[in-house]
């Protein structure tokens, strides 16, 4: 009984192992696409055609909000505040990060901790 039971934990266990290094692969993924949208929007880059500006989708944003919120929220219990948000994406302006942030929230990716300011990720 108590090797079955330990083979079962092990199993569990590489399957957090697995999950973790997934998410840690997501994680960096997330901050390459970042680096490249600030980019980006320092550079105010366009098109070829100049009636043709760079898009940063709400998508974007969303995906910068919830990557920095995963990366810094594990790091306190209160996590990640919307100023600490904003101060990282200074190519998004307040209310992109703010829609984003409700959007997170409203489809349970985040929620709130000590008040509307500060924000974890959900696992």
């Amino acid at each position: 009984m108590a090797d079955m039971h330990e083979s079962i934990t092990a199993r569990y266990e590489r399957k957090i192992m697995d999950m973790q290094q997934s998410m840690r692969q997501e994680v960096e993924d997330n901050r390459r696409k970042i680096s490249e949208l600030q980019q980006k929007v320092a550079s105010h880059e366009i098109a070829k055609e100049p009636h043709q500006a760079v898009v940063i989708s709400h998508q974007d944003v969303r995906d910068a909000v919830l990557d920095i919120i995963k990366r810094d929220g594990g790091n306190s219990h209160v996590g990640v505040t919307i100023q600490n948000i904003d101060h990282e994406l200074q190519g998004f302006t307040h209310s992109d990060i703010a829609e984003a942030v409700s959007y997170l929230s409203r489809e349970g990716h985040i929620y709130s901790t000590i008040d509307e300011n500060h924000w974890h990720y959900a696992c």
